[in-house]
């Protein structure tokens, strides 16, 4: 059962991460390391699976992304970013054209190939513990751009090349991808039920030892 709290979308931009940074694609170091980006359009999603250990409270989550400036006139502005359940690492979020998502935000990444433009997307959900993909892309959920793309090999390779994801709304398939773009996603665990209650009254006994001896 995947247990998901209020819902809060707003523009992405490139910013600090809200939350501790709990999962990633990679090592960013904000430095572009060398050739390669994909520039997509909205037949093309790009994405990446991902194992919450825990119940986890997603506060952000963001990618490389960049308004592209190929096969312009250029229109619309805005990405989708995606969490969509999964059953396992091996699978894939229903079909590129249906798929249900339990989070969407809205991002809005810088115009041209700007090295380090981590593009992020603050929300609010809690997620039961399992197996998600993230997926960026456009034509759906509100977001219009025509011309996106991802940055490549952004800090070091990719920590598991099998984890990214390559969409595509044409055939209605996905595939695997190899390209080390970044993505993470950001939050904090849910504590375990009894163990807010057992932090309270440890609280309470401590403040009523330190009155006794004052």
């Amino acid at each position: 059962m995947y247990r998901m709290g209020l819902l809060m979308v707003v523009l992405g931009c490139a910013g600090p991460v809200s939350g501790s940074v709990i999962l990633e694609s990679g090592n960013f170091t904000g430095t572009y390391t060398g050739l390669g980006s994909h520039v997509a359009n909205p037949s093309q999603y790009l994405g990446w699976r991902f194992t919450l250990p825990t119940d986890t409270h997603i506060t952000s989550f963001g990618a490389t992304l960049y308004l592209s400036t190929i096969a312009c006139p250029c229109t619309g502005t805005t990405v989708f970013g995606a969490i969509v359940p999964i059953a396992d690492m091996s699978s894939f979020p229903g079909t590129p054209n249906t798929f249900t998502p339990l989070v969407t935000a809205l991002l809005s990444p810088p115009v041209g190939y700007t090295a380090g433009s981590l593009t992020t997307a603050t929300v609010s959900a809690t997620l039961s513990a399992g197996t998600y993909a993230l997926v960026f892309g456009s034509g759906r959920f509100g977001a219009t751009a025509a011309q996106w793309g991802a940055m490549a090999n952004i800090g070091s390779t990719p920590y598991a090349a099998n984890t990214m994801l390559l969409g595509n709304t044409s055939t209605d398939t996905w595939g695997a991808w190899t390209n080390g773009n970044y993505y993470f996603v950001a939050g904090d665990a849910v504590p375990e039920p009894g163990s807010l209650p057992m932090a309270l009254l440890g609280l309470g006994l401590a403040v009523l030892g330190r009155r006794r001896v004052l």
